[in-house]
């Protein structure tokens, strides 16, 4: 039993004999183990949002723990630093952390006193000390491999532009997709990669319409969006910020849930990731429309 199921099975959230159906389901109808636990129960992803962050926090910072110990990096595919998780950002840590993304150094995590990181190229002394200066903090490099490094780094920078950086024209396109699914109605909405590319598809009347290829526009309900050169690539991050969903460099089959607000309406969209030949497809489907209160 993978270790994530095992931990929601203790926690309660999750039933061995609902776990059989659910396997059995996905088997056969070809979709995640996620997706046919929310089709057998529809209140699962409630329930086991939060002991899944809670698990994914523990084994991160688990992995910091023994990189303290033994002076080996975690597998930097399969981790995110504690530091930047929701239950523990704060302003200053993401001030630091932009400040070492400068300095082209990708942090594994920090304590008041100390930082790991990795790099491609060794740390050059004038960055050690301008660390020591202004931060109050000693480097630890780690050793890592060159391929992991890169695409770690990567990821980071790519997190703080869809996570931390709200003034990014990408959030605009992330929220204007949503409200036009709202617009028109749309049980579901699919991003797709293809052929280098993502396509945002809309599921109308049972069909699955093509309403976006990134970068390229073709509709006019987004024509005043800019779109950056990176948007195809971090659209996907930026919705599983969104939606609490595990952010790594490997991808994986999760869930998660986003509840916006629109028109004075609520929404509520369950959110799932899907892995299909190494390529991540994302699926948002609307649910538990409402009228928001008067009050709020």
């Amino acid at each position: 039993m993978e270790p994530l199921i095992a931990h929601l099975v203790d926690a309660g959230v999750l039933q061995a004999a609902q776990l059989t159906q659910a396997q059995a389901r996905a088997q056969r109808e070809g979709v995640s183990l996620w997706e046919a636990l929310y089709a057998l129960d529809s209140e699962f992803v409630y329930r086991a949002l939060q002991p899944k962050r809670a698990f994914y926090y523990r084994r991160d910072a688990e992995q910091f723990e023994t990189t303290r110990r033994t002076g080996q990096p975690p597998n930097l595919r399969t981790y995110f630093p504690p530091n930047l998780q929701r239950n523990s950002r704060q302003e200053s840590v993401e001030n630091f952390f932009l400040q070492l993304l400068g300095w082209r150094l990708a942090p594994v995590a920090w304590t008041e006193e100390r930082v790991w990181i990795v790099s491609e190229p060794p740390v050059r002394v004038p960055t050690a000390l301008k660390t020591r200066l202004l931060a109050g903090v000693r480097l630890h490099r780690l050793p890592a491999p060159p391929e992991q490094v890169a695409d770690y780094r990567q990821l980071l920078n790519t997190f703080h532009a869809t996570a931390m950086d709200i003034e990014r024209p990408l959030i605009r396109v992330a929220h204007i997709i949503l409200q036009q699914a709202i617009n028109e109605r749309i049980s579901t909405i699919l991003l797709e990669p293809r052929e280098g590319s993502l396509v945002v598809r809309f599921l109308t009347n049972g069909d699955w319409q093509d309403v976006l290829t990134l970068p390229t526009d073709d509709r006019k309900w987004i024509d005043a969006v800019m779109l950056p050169s990176y948007v195809k690539g971090t659209l996907l991050l930026r919705y599983r910020w969104m939606a609490e969903m595990r952010i790594q460099v490997e991808p994986i089959d999760d869930f998660g849930r986003i509840p916006i607000r629109y028109r004075k309406r609520d929404y509520d969209l369950v959110v799932f990731t899907r892995v299909v030949n190494g390529q991540e497809r994302m699926y948002l489907h609307f649910v538990r429309p409402k009228f928001a209160s008067r009050w709020k």
